[in-house]
């Protein structure tokens, strides 16, 4: 996986997982959460889990570090058939 994407996952999910268990530990802690966490907790989670799932899914799908001048016609067309 290149940096750039593993850094991206990273620092997703650490946003991700500090939302859930904020959304997780206040209320079993018999408080309640603000109006403004409530409003935007879901769009935190999905907004994050599709980041991740973009990065995990462009990786698995046959992202090559490689030079674009060296890419040929099979190369162009096994990156259609993925779509």
């Amino acid at each position: 996986m290149p940096r750039f994407f593993y850094w991206i996952v990273v620092v997703t999910s650490c946003i991700v997982s500090t939302a859930f268990a904020i959304n997780t530990a206040v209320p079993a802690m018999g408080g309640t959460l603000p109006e403004w966490f409530t409003d935007i907790y879901s769009h935190i989670l999905t907004c994050g889990i599709g980041i991740i799932m973009v990065c995990k899914f462009t990786v698995a799908g046959g992202y090559k570090d490689i030079d674009p001048d060296k890419i040929t016609k099979q190369d162009q067309h096994n990156s259609s058939d993925i779509l």
